[in-house]
């Protein structure tokens, strides 16, 4: 299991990163929440150990920002925090924090909640077996690729058409038939007699060229997945659909189209000060260093938190960090 920790205090944050990694989990270490956060969308992590109070993202903000984010379902959040600072810490479970723990740490309260998380995502992330339908195409081969680096995911087949991946599902449990949709010249009455005989299957069809999607295709697909989506988004949704869980209103338009129009919305300076706030500046220092008032600078944060259509600065920075490169 990996363990993204953060803690503004060096030689506590050491001592708990040395006792985890003695239990045998990765951890990746991080002094504040605007670091932690850009970790957090470039790594895997199953599990969030932060404290409460820090400079500019504290743990709430850190939690909220994780929360509303597209991985937030796949990973569990834990804070610690001082005994003045418990009706945080019940905020924070009632924002869908996992647990909480009192400073200074105990290790064994700490291992065991280590313990039970890892046991947890152990349940949750049983092996996911997926077939791949495709015609070589480059696209599929990368997505081989990150499937094998990814532990839950189980890559058992490849085939070029609907009737030659029948043997593996009539021989083995297939959670998913991901097919690639712009490399196949697949007969649609295949797909159909396909889903017919394997009613329950999950097909999803990756796409980039929309025109391709017909009526017949429709009705056998589970979902429909853009390859503008990144692998990491791919991965999240599988998992989801092999959890039974509804994903079609999760990116309900393209993503990149989507991040598009919001920043065509901002105006040159708002857009500057979005990039500041992905960097973790607070509102004085966004000032000093864009030669404007204080006043200014919450005016132009109003706008952004408006237009993104997100309720805190947090949110907005968690936004910055994703995709302001």
């Amino acid at each position: 299991m990996r363990i993204l920790l953060v803690d503004d205090d060096r030689n506590s944050r050491d001592s708990v990163a040395d006792f985890l990694r003695k239990l045998g989990y990765q951890v990746d270490e991080h002094e504040n929440g605007y670091k932690a956060l850009r970790s957090f969308f470039i790594h895997n992590y199953q599990m969030v150990l932060t404290d409460i109070r820090m400079p500019n993202m504290n743990g709430i903000e850190l939690l909220k920002a994780i929360s509303a984010s597209p991985y937030g379902n796949n990973v569990d959040v834990v804070l610690f925090t001082g005994y003045g600072e418990l009706e945080t810490a019940i905020q924070a479970l009632r924002l869908g924090a996992f647990d909480y723990l009192l400073k200074p740490l105990d290790v064994k309260e700490l291992a065991k909640v280590t313990e039970k998380i890892a046991e947890r995502r152990k349940k949750l992330h049983d092996k996911i077996n997926i077939i791949l339908l495709h015609k070589n195409s480059i696209f599929a081969e990368g997505l081989k690729y990150v499937f094998t680096r990814t532990s839950n995911l189980n890559f058992i087949g490849e085939g070029e058409s609907f009737r030659g991946v029948i043997p593996s599902l009539k021989s083995q449990r297939v959670d998913i038939l991901l097919v690639d949709l712009d490399h196949s010249d697949y007969q649609q009455e295949d797909i159909v007699s396909l889903k017919a005989k394997f009613p329950k299957l999950n097909i999803v069809f990756l796409y980039s060229n929309q025109e391709l999607i017909t009526e017949n295709i429709k009705k056998c697909a589970s979902v429909f997945i853009s390859k503008e989506r990144e692998g990491r988004e791919i991965i999240y949704l599988l998992e989801k659909l092999a959890k039974g869980e509804d994903i079609s209103n999760y990116f309900p338009t393209d993503m990149l189209s989507q991040t598009v129009e919001i920043l065509e919305q901002l105006t040159c300076r708002e857009y500057e000060v979005l990039r500041l706030l992905g960097e973790g500046l607070t509102n004085k220092e966004i000032a000093e260093s864009l030669y404007v008032s204080h006043s200014t600078v919450r005016t132009y944060v109003s706008n952004i938190l408006q237009k993104l259509n997100v309720t805190n600065r947090a949110a907005a920075a968690a936004f910055a960090v994703k995709y302001l490169k």
